[in-house]
């Protein structure tokens, strides 16, 4: 009877094995998987093994598995399904707050796996970075349950950054229009909705002064019973040096006041000006791995001696934004955020 439970248990994860290599079409680790499935099931591998290996030889691999199996798993269900991260900042106040921990889901879009190494979980104890791979990294996503949606809250990282995390919400698509006007966005030419949790900054107006500044959600706000006296603190023009995206500053813009901007779609094509080539320069960088040379009088930016008027996006990109709307460093400040870098969708807060 217990063999035959045995059996059913290992055609089980074998069928599930069959499946996991159909959707990610990883050799290595569906192979993997199929030993574990068999150590935990059948045991045919260890019966095999145990006449044929010296008595301490087995003990050690037997032990070494049974350290391996737990560690082996946590591995998988971080690449493969979910993760979980402390918020290191209050910029999705009051959604989410500092130090929450937040289970992020990467079955929602599909995890994107990456190309090198030392992305795998704990791998970064043992490999170090040089400077042959701190090239752009490359993603395969796989399959996911949903598509992404605007007003989805994310977790993303950065090119340039190793192993640095953001939550954000996203408030652009690809291929949107993006304009801000006095801290309202607008996609598309329409006013987007504020949700009740979005926080902005608020001065009190006295005497035609600004005194008091204080941080109220929308919720918070529409219980007041003194609106009158309260003004958005809304930011007009760069003297308030907000680190806006450009880094460049040839855009008069501000964290309330920002845009006209297009947001980059996949084989989307943009025409090549003083504007748009500072504001997808660092785009066309990591796309084509080289720093373009831009001609001002011409419109035109070379790359080894070519010259493109325009150019094709090769991914999708986002525009997030932190319901903490004035206290924040998101698209506003560091640019659109790529497809490959969406590491999966915040599920549930704990």
């Amino acid at each position: 009877m217990l063999q035959f439970l045995r059996i059913l248990l290992f055609i089980l994860l074998l069928f599930l094995v069959m499946i996991f290599y159909l959707w990610s079409e990883n050799l290595w680790v569906s192979l993997l998987l199929l030993v574990l499935s068999d150590i935990i099931s059948l045991k045919f591998i260890p019966l095999f093994l145990k006449p044929k290996l010296k008595s301490s030889t087995y003990l050690f691999l037997k032990y070494s598995c049974y350290i391996l199996l737990p560690i082996l798993s946590a591995v998988f269900c971080r690449v493969f399904l979910f993760e979980v991260f402390v918020v290191p900042s209050s910029s999705m106040k009051k959604t989410i707050s500092i130090n929450d921990i937040i289970l992020t889901n990467k079955l929602a879009y599909g995890p994107a796996i990456s190309n090198k190494a030392s992305d795998i979980p704990f791998a970064s104890l043992f490999i170090r970075e040089t400077a042959n791979n701190k090239k752009q990294t490359k993603y395969k996503r796989l399959s996911g349950f949903s598509n992404i949606k605007r007003h989805d809250i994310i977790v993303y990282s950065r090119d340039n950054e190793n192993h640095t995390y953001y939550v954000k919400r996203i408030i652009g698509m690809p291929g949107d229009t993006l304009e801000i006007i006095d801290s309202n966005v607008f996609i598309n030419n329409v006013k987007l909705r504020e949700l009740k949790n979005y926080v902005f900054e608020y001065h009190e107006m006295k005497d035609s002064l600004n005194n008091n500044s204080f941080y109220l959600s929308n919720s918070e706000y529409s219980t007041l019973k003194n609106k009158n006296t309260l003004k958005r603190n809304i930011h007009k023009s760069k003297k308030h040096v907000d680190m806006i995206f450009p880094k460049e500053q040839v855009f008069d813009w501000t964290r309330d006041n920002y845009g006209y901007v297009v947001i980059p779609a996949k084989e989307g094509t943009v025409d090549i000006n003083t504007n748009s080539y500072f504001l997808y320069k660092s785009i066309i960088e990591l796309e084509l791995e080289a720093i373009p040379r831009f001609d001002k009088k011409r419109d035109l930016f070379s790359i080894q001696g070519n010259q493109f008027s325009s150019y094709s996006f090769k991914n999708d990109y986002y525009f997030v934004i932190g319901d903490n709307r004035h206290n924040s460093n998101d698209s506003r400040h560091i640019g659109f955020i790529s497809e490959d870098n969406i590491i999966g969708r915040v599920d549930y807060i704990f």
